[in-house]
């Protein structure tokens, strides 16, 4: 979601009576901030928790593979 800047145009003049800026306005793009900000940090921590998983199912591949690599190298020692 991407904000857009509510404030009024600095660059065109405006006199003190059109749309001023009051704290609530204020208030609320802080709570609009923080609700994106919150948001990302959810989708960050979902993100770390899903490259931790696939992180331990590679180490478990890899022990996996080696295992089946040194039970092969001993049957292939075996004679028949």
């Amino acid at each position: 979601a991407m904000l857009q800047n509510t404030a009024p145009d600095s660059s065109t003049p405006s006199d003190n009576n059109s749309n001023p800026v009051t704290l609530e306005d204020a208030l609320q793009t802080v709570e609009s901030l923080r609700e994106v900000f919150q948001n990302g940090l959810t989708t960050l921590k979902d993100l770390a928790l899903k490259l931790k998983q696939l992180q331990r199912d590679q180490k478990t591949s890899a022990k996996d593979l080696q295992s089946f690599r040194s039970t092969l190298r001993t049957l292939q020692g075996v004679k028949i």
